[in-house]
């Protein structure tokens, strides 16, 4: 039976998508171990699921799997917690939802049975023996680049994935790169903010660079994902700086010798006086890696930094290609 503070949890729930327990005791006005003794009933009464990990867990009105019928139920749990869709005409859905809208948008509804058996097998085939998150991509960086300046790489999850198009973070980044919204910046940060915790401790990370963007948009979000985080570390100030001021992306450059170059001669490093020792690159989506390899050579060889490391919210799960729509 529901409390009068749960049913203003569901509510809260149905109104904005999802939320964090100290969100929800802000909004409720009520101490973070009151919302959790009413998030526990709400989970055993299925009327929400968790997603995460402490400290990014968030909460959601529960997704009902029962209209995947003849799927196994594990199959439709695993679509309920980490399918997402960006639909055309601009709607972002989560979980069941979004399957659903991706069968139709596709035309592929009446196979979405194997499509659900496909989408469990290939998440578990990617993730299901892996370390967690972050997930280590200097490999890939290097069959791409060959020899590093990067001492390690890592990414949060991968852009898209092979047939069933953008991941989660895949598509938080890209609504973030077309367009502002606070919500989906709060949530981006709430999900990205420990995977990059755990690099500056392993580390042992004394100073962070946020890689600038190439192309001028209306909305860069990486200067507010910075602001957001409110890292307490020194940050060093990096500017990209093209020939006659005409950008060029790197995501418009097919091969990879004029993605390196690009890196190489348009990157530009302010002045800074303190002698870091261990450098985060952070930047939002790593396709080739040139960009970030590129920029941990200037470090080590002009500045002497002793390592540089990488970390994007996003990663080419297969070369680079992938990450053009960003």
């Amino acid at each position: 039976m529901k409390t009068e503070t749960s049913k203003k949890i569901v509510s809260y729930l149905q109104a904005q998508g999802m939320a964090s327990p100290s969100e929800l005791a802000r909004h409720l006005n009520i101490s973070t171990q009151a919302v959790h003794r009413q998030i526990r009933q709400l989970l055993k009464e299925l009327s929400i699921q968790k997603l995460g990990a402490p400290p990014t867990t968030l909460y959601k009105i529960a997704e009902r799997v029962e209209s995947f019928g003849s799927l196994p139920p594990p199959h439709a749990e695993m679509i309920a917690v980490n399918f997402s869709f960006l639909s055309p005409t601009g709607s972002y859905l989560t979980g069941v939802a979004a399957f659903q809208s991706w069968l139709t948008t596709k035309n592929l509804t009446a196979d979405y049975k194997s499509l659900g058996t496909a989408y469990f097998k290939l998440w578990n085939s990617i993730y299901g023996h892996s370390k967690g998150r972050p997930i280590d991509t200097l490999s890939r960086i290097e069959s791409i680049l060959g020899e590093l300046a990067l001492d390690s790489a890592y990414i949060s999850d991968f852009y898209a994935l092979p047939r069933f198009g953008k991941t989660h973070l895949g598509n938080l980044v890209h609504i973030l790169k077309t367009s502002f919204k606070q919500k989906f910046l709060e949530q981006l940060t709430l999900e990205v903010a420990d995977d990059i915790q755990k690099c500056i401790e392993l580390f042992k990370i004394d100073a962070v660079i946020f890689y600038p963007h190439s192309i001028a948009r209306k909305y860069q979000f990486l200067p507010s994902l910075q602001r957001k985080l409110s890292l307490n570390l020194l940050t060093i100030k990096v500017r990209k700086v093209f020939y006659d001021n005409i950008p060029v992306a790197q995501k418009s450059l097919s091969k990879i010798q004029e993605r390196i170059e690009n890196a190489r001669k348009t990157i530009f490093i302010e002045p800074f006086s303190f002698k870091p020792k261990n450098v985060l690159i952070i930047d939002d989506a790593i396709g080739s890696g040139a960009s970030v390899n590129e920029l941990a050579k200037i470090l080590k060889t002009k500045f002497h930094v002793k390592s540089c490391h990488a970390y994007a919210i996003v990663g080419s799960y297969k070369g680079f290609d992938v990450i053009s729509a960003v």
